[in-house]
């Protein structure tokens, strides 16, 4: 059942009572104080949403009691309707001087009355809106100026290096040695520098919810295969001749092969070696390595034996805002954009990262990724289902899961549709003003705007377009929220791919 909104009525004349219980049983919950005193204890003590106040009480009176309740933390947000004999313009406006949001004279009419707490009603909801804008707003600056100190920590060591070498080699006398060690740093220092901007590139496109993510098939072997080759000439060229990295394989398969995007799953795992070589003692030992945890899923991981992690640096370790923690202030620049970003797209890929790590003892990072980004069962569904043709239709999918929405992607290609893709319920809004889709599959949980929040603006301008929602939802009463929001037909996760395809055929015969 709907939560009622809850009404504190302070007053003291029962047939006055009586008449707003009467009135305000059938929307609200109703609490009653007898006098002032026992209002504001209930005032402070509950959470109503609006209050009704006589200013005529046997104790206190309600000027008084609107200003102590206005001047308190807890009920200074809660809007306060006078309701008084009082007729006079001074007593108006001392009510409002008070405090209060309204004053309304007795006798009053009931309708009057309700459609007053409506309205207060609605002007709270508005202004706690904008409470908590105003709140998010000054946590993004917070955030945004964090995010440029860890920005300007990062790249300080780089153009340290890069100005710094670049100076020292002005002098004649430098031997040839020197010189060409030197102009090694600064080459370092320049890869470093293109690295960190091509971070903040990627960061502030995940930000933006703009990150292309293109999966494929991956031969895992290979791959490490060429990174501890690629990596091992690398602390060659760098004079790190102490330091070591091996390939460590779970597997006796020539090819591992596995779905993802090849892209960003290196560029995570790349993240982890680096981290590896940096905080690696002398003579460190850098495994590189593979294992599978259930045969649907793959685990690649980086062990290495340097000055490890505390518990404190480790809840920090994905955040950008902790400078401070044991894994970056000893000897090494910070871990900057890099283990954020590695976070991040581990989300977008479907992968999980785990990190295991004690302080002067070493780290252990590891990646989980499922093999396939569907089982075999949904991929021989795919195969066997009924073929259709629909190559004059557009489909616009609203769907934030990236491989939720490829499993789409790979469903529905043998049809010939059209398929547009959002990836929250204001950008369903946006693509509306471009296409006219022949049917939309909402999901209806989505950042930014839900589904079933879109469902209600789409059903506005567009009332014609057919909507299939996909839910996890069970309950009666969800369904019918989904269905009075303007949704045609419910499909429930997880997808059965033959049922969604004769759902949709019902819609475009």
């Amino acid at each position: 059942m709907e939560n009622k909104k809850r009404v504190l009525v302070i007053e003291d004349d029962q047939a006055v009572v009586d008449l707003l219980r009467e009135s305000l049983k059938d929307n609200y919950q109703v609490a009653l104080a007898r006098n002032g005193r026992t209002g504001m204890s209930k005032a402070w003590a509950n959470s109503f949403d609006v209050i009704l106040l006589d200013i005529e009480l046997g104790d206190i009176d309600g000027f008084t009691i609107c200003r102590k309740l206005k001047n308190h933390p807890t009920t200074n947000h809660i809007p306060i309707i006078i309701i008084s004999v009082l007729h006079s313009i001074e007593s108006t406006l001392e009510g409002f001087n008070s405090g209060a949001s309204d004053f309304l004279r007795k006798p009053f009419h009931p309708e009057e009355l309700k459609k007053r707490i409506e309205l207060h009603l609605k002007m709270s909801e508005l202004n706690n809106r904008l409470r908590q804008q105003a709140l998010s707003n000054r946590k993004s600056k917070t955030d945004f100026s964090m995010f440029i100190s860890t920005l300007a920590h990062e790249l300080r060591s780089p153009l340290n290096s890069i100005i710094g070498f670049s100076e020292i080699l002005n002098d004649l006398n430098l031997s040839p040695k020197d010189r060409n060690n030197f102009l090694r740093y600064i080459n370092q220092g320049g890869q470093n520098l293109l690295k960190l901007l091509n971070d903040l590139i990627d960061h502030s496109k995940i930000e933006a919810e703009n990150l292309s993510i293109h999966f494929s098939k991956v031969d895992v072997k290979k791959e490490l295969d060429e990174l501890v080759h690629q990596y091992s000439d690398d602390l060659f060229k760098q004079g790190e001749m102490s330091k070591s990295i091996v390939l460590e394989a779970d597997s006796s398969e020539s090819n591992v092969l596995i779905y993802t995007d090849i892209v960003r799953f290196l560029q995570i795992i790349k993240n982890f070696l680096e981290n590896a070589m940096k905080y690696s003692h002398e003579n460190g030992l850098i495994t590189l390595g593979y294992h599978f945890p259930d045969a649907n899923r793959i685990t690649v991981w980086v062990k290495d034996r340097g000055i490890g992690m505390d518990d404190e640096a480790l809840q920090n370790l994905f955040k950008l805002d902790n400078l401070e923690g044991g894994y970056i202030q000893i000897k090494k620049s910070g871990k900057g954009l890099g283990m954020a970003l590695a976070y991040k797209l581990s989300n977008l890929i479907g992968g999980q990262i785990h990190v295991e790590s004690r302080l002067n003892d070493g780290s252990t990072f590891s990646l989980t990724l499922p093999r396939n980004f569907m089982n075999d069962d949904i991929i021989n569904q795919i195969q066997e289902i009924q073929s259709y043709d629909w190559k004059d239709k557009t489909i616009l999918i609203a769907e934030d899961v990236m491989v939720n929405y490829l499993f789409y992607v790979a469903l529905l290609k043998k049809t010939n549709v059209k398929l547009i893709h959002a990836k929250d319920g204001l950008e369903v809004l946006d693509l509306l003003e471009e296409y006219t889709p022949d049917l939309i599959l909402m999901d209806m949980v989505m950042p930014k705007m839900s589904g079933l929040e879109a469902t209600l603006q789409v059903r506005k301008y567009f009332p014609q377009i057919p909507i299939i929602a996909q839910s996890s939802v069970a309950g009666r009463e969800d369904k019918e929220s989904i269905y009075r929001a303007g949704c045609n037909d419910i499909i429930t996760k997880p997808i059965k791919p033959q049922i969604l395809l004769d759902k949709i055929n019902r819609f475009f015969e």
